[in-house]
């Protein structure tokens, strides 16, 4: 026993001692091995350069700062050591998943403390730990997203999955805020991740805000000016003057546009470069004089970093014939590029390394070839390979990016060591020339890209988010041997459609009929991923033989944007009744045909007045809430008038705080009891009269008056309350009438005058396609020395050298005569149509 106490003691001791030299080693680097400053073999093109020979895009080395990043990021490196204090990706198999307790759901991946076996950073650690280790100290916002844990129905989380960003929600939720700016909202996970437990939490108050708002809430709070600055500065400082000055000045900035082009005239302020030369007199590239940032993106990314001197108010005015779009929204690589290198600059002083605009230089260099790259062209157009410079997945070589969508998605990111380049090597620029000249023994297949498919974009946006390539990997496959997802059903990649295929629907049976599924390429991206396969499983392949079914979440199929809302309301919240609910209300409920009134009509079901007929959509989206809003204010309507776009906000709250019949009151059908059609199906084509703003105030009278007409209990007030809504009643009816009539003799006349210039545009067109075949056939005569040797004329058009060329010309006389008729009854037409829509939107 003796022996082993002492062999036990010896152990211990020669632990201290490892750990000791280990902790030695990491901390005190070798002389002279200082921090290099980001290095990057790039520079502008050369003149002569080729247009497909770009620089090459290399990562800054890592550079360690003094103080240690306390971010809630995830370093590989130190799993191993915690493995054990992790809780599990994946549930077991006898897991209850229904049980996981919610507030876990909503926790971060751990971060465990560093171990003495952890690498130096002087050292070879590999491309994906270092650019990981990079990813951690040069994105200090960046967080590992651990894998969402929903439960079927309850309580939401008190955290919310992950940031919405720029994403409103449009469902009740917590908020936090400073009471002296309470339009700028902060969500729960920056609340968590960056305020709660620090000196400032305690300036905060929270609100559960219902969303129904027109634009719904955003969270502002993630973004560099607070995450990087404002707030650490108010940690310290326990003053929150400066975040509070930022975020009511904020609000008084037009938001970023985005994609969106911006003319003079929408009254955009612009900030760009006010150099173009560094401080030791070295010039930017030409194309930095043009570059633009919106004022929104100057608050947010640009003051408060370390090169915001750099930038300021442009000193030219916008053109009016111009249209200008922002630079770090419409180009993401010069985004990430921008906040990147300005935190490396950051750590530089940090460290007392003076760069004199060496970061700054290195960032316009690498940036600046960006702009000239071809656009691309997207998954469904294949271009030259030899057109542009092509990477591609290591671990999965079909999943193929152009060189700008690289830049825009990979580069800079964790996924950067797992891609290489794809070039193809081309002597004349084009596959089919140089087979034909011998260059290349087979015809190069023409390349697509695959960055702008939407099940691509969705899986590499949560692949990311975890740091795991294997579930880009995992789901790229599938996406990539499956068909095409379209708002018209499946089609392969030769645009062709397709009948069949794999289909996934909903396990629990909500929805009734198999009347919503999803197919294979989309259940890989949103179901897969997100590792939500409990709640889906396969449909017999042989029940979509023959059928071509469109996919539920296509944002082109009825409701599908809508259906994609929820989906994120039930990853966001952690409750999947939020996402089913959703889709058993709304499946056999069409969209508002508004007035339209054709054949897509027919067979629908209606509620209201014969003369004054109510679509679905409108029960649910607006009757339905208006009621229960009444009566819950006394059946005088209270509050005043209820918003258009409070669309049913009661029907997507499953978690028990709507005042719906389940609190003994009467629901929306139940309060509607007085309209004389209920679900009625009517087989001939109808309008909507409800989605008109007139129509939907006067329906409010009337519902007001009948819940109060109920609520009376004399007979003097009761009689009273009968004329007075059937007077309401009769003039809602009496106004739906005259509106019926407006239309009558408006909206066909519009559509026949548009039909018509239609069709003379199309025998313009086709009339010009005939006269190009002509001259087509006469260009191969006079090639090929077929011609009779007389010239041919024709009225008005002249001598031509064959028949052909004279019948061209007389074809392109027409389609010019017919194209002139169009143009000069525009005038006439445009006035006629705005004079009927007018007369038209007086009623509306």
């Amino acid at each position: 026993m003796n022996k082993l106490n002492d062999l036990s003691a010896g152990l211990s001791k020669l632990q201290l001692q490892m750990s000791a030299a280990a902790n030695a080693a990491t901390t005190s680097p070798a002389p002279g091995s200082g921090h290099a400053a980001p290095s990057i073999a790039t520079g502008p093109l050369a003149a002569d350069s080729p247009a497909n020979v770009m620089p090459v895009y290399t990562t800054p080395p890592f550079v360690q700062p003094l103080v240690p990043n306390t971010e809630n990021t995830f370093n590989p490196g130190h799993v191993q050591a915690e493995a054990a204090t992790l809780p599990p990706r994946e549930p077991t198999n006898n897991q209850n998943l229904d049980t996981i307790p919610q507030a876990f759901a909503a926790l971060p991946v751990p971060v465990p403390a560093p171990t003495p076996t952890q690498p130096s950073h002087n050292e070879d650690i590999g491309p994906q730990a270092r650019a990981e280790q990079e990813h951690q100290v040069l994105e200090p916002e960046f967080w590992v997203r651990p894998m969402p844990r929903l439960v079927t129905a309850g309580p939401p989380n008190d955290i919310i999955f992950d940031c919405p960003g720029s994403r409103a929600l449009d469902y009740e939720a917590t908020w936090y805020f400073l009471p002296a700016v309470p339009d700028f909202l902060v969500c729960t996970r920056c609340h968590h991740r960056y305020i709660s437990g620090t000196s400032i939490a305690s300036y905060f108050h929270s609100a559960r805000l219902s969303g129904t708002n027109a634009a719904g809430n955003k969270c502002r709070f993630n973004v560099p000016r607070l995450t990087r600055v404002l707030a650490p500065q108010a940690k310290q400082t326990s003053d929150i003057k400066p975040m509070e000055k930022y975020m009511k000045h904020r609000l008084t900035v037009k938001e970023c546009a985005g994609a969106d082009k911006v003319k003079a005239s929408d009254g955009f302020k612009w900030f760009g470069v006010m150099s173009m030369t560094t401080q030791d007199g070295t010039p930017l590239p030409d194309i930095y004089q043009y570059v633009v940032i919106c004022e929104a993106c100057y608050e947010d990314h640009v003051l408060g970093s370390s090169f915001a001197a750099k930038f300021g108010p442009l000193s030219r005015a916008q053109p009016e014939d111009q249209a200008w779009m922002c630079d770090i929204a419409v180009t993401p690589f010069f985004g990430n590029a921008f906040r990147r290198f300005s935190q490396q600059e950051k750590l530089d002083l940090d460290q007392h390394q003076h760069s004199r605009d060496k970061n700054w230089l290195e960032l316009a260099n690498l940036t600046s070839p960006r702009w000239g790259l071809p656009a691309c062209e997207g998954f469904r157009k294949a271009v030259e390979p030899a057109s542009r410079k092509w990477f591609r997945a290591a671990r999965l070589p079909e999943l193929v990016f152009c060189e700008a969508c690289y830049l825009d998605k990979i580069k800079f990111t964790t996924f950067e060591p797992h891609f290489e380049p794809a070039d193809v090597v081309s002597k004349t620029g084009a596959a089919w020339m140089d087979f034909a000249l011998g260059y290349t023994t087979e015809e190069t297949p023409l390349r697509a890209c695959q960055a702008r498919s939407r099940p691509v974009i969705i899986a590499l946006g949560i692949a990311l988010a975890r740091q795991d390539m294997g579930t880009l990997v995992r789901a790229g496959r599938t996406i990539l041997a499956s068909p095409v997802c379209t708002n018209e059903g499946l089609e392969d990649s030769n645009l062709h459609k397709l009948t069949g295929g794999q289909w996934f629907r909903l396990s629990s049976g909500a929805v009734a009929d198999d009347k919503f599924r999803i197919c294979e390429a989309c259940h890989a991206c949103l179901v897969t991923t997100l590792g939500l396969d409990r709640y889906w499983e396969a449909e017999d392949p042989g029940q979509a033989v023959g059928k071509r079914l469109v996919c539920g979440l296509h944002t082109g199929a009825p409701w599908g944007t809508e259906y994609l809302a929820r989906f994120d309301e039930a990853v966001d919240t952690g409750v999947w009744a939020r996402f089913e609910e959703y889709v058993r209300v709304w499946i056999d409920i069409p969209p508002c045909p508004r007035y339209s009134h054709g054949d897509e009509t027919r067979g629908r079901r209606w509620y209201g007045w014969e003369d004054c007929l109510v679509c679905g959509e409108c029960f649910v989206r607006f009757c339905e809430p208006l009621a229960v809003k009444i009566a819950a204010a006394g059946g005088d309507g209270g509050r005043g008038g209820i918003m258009e776009d409070e669309v049913g906000k009661q029907q997507k709250q499953h978690d028990g705080h709507d005042g719906g019949s389940q609190h003994g009151k009467q629901s929306g059908k139940e309060l509607l009891g007085f309209l004389p059609l209920h679900d009625e199906l009517i087989a001939d084509p109808r309008m909507c009269c409800m989605y008109s703003p007139r129509m939907r105030a006067m329906f409010k009278a009337v519902v007001e008056e009948k819940l109060a007409l109920q609520h009376d209990a004399t007979t003097t007030t009761t009689t009273t309350t009968a004329t007075t809504a059937a007077g309401a009643e009769q003039d809602l009816l009496a106004h739906a009438r005259h509106r019926h009539a407006v239309y009558a003799r408006t909206i066909p006349q519009v559509r026949m005058v548009q039909q018509m210039r239609e069709m003379a545009m199309l025998q313009s067109l086709n009339s010009g396609m005939v006269g190009l075949m002509y001259q087509g056939a006469g260009a191969i005569q006079t090639v090929s020395g077929t011609t009779d040797g007389y010239l041919h004329g024709v009225s008005g058009g002249g001598w031509h050298e064959t028949a052909n060329h004279a019948t061209s010309a007389a074809w392109f006389d027409k389609s010019r005569a017919e194209g002139l008729g169009v143009v000069s009854g525009m005038g006439g037409d445009m006035a006629m149509v705005a004079r009927l829509m007018e007369e038209w939107a007086a009623v509306e």
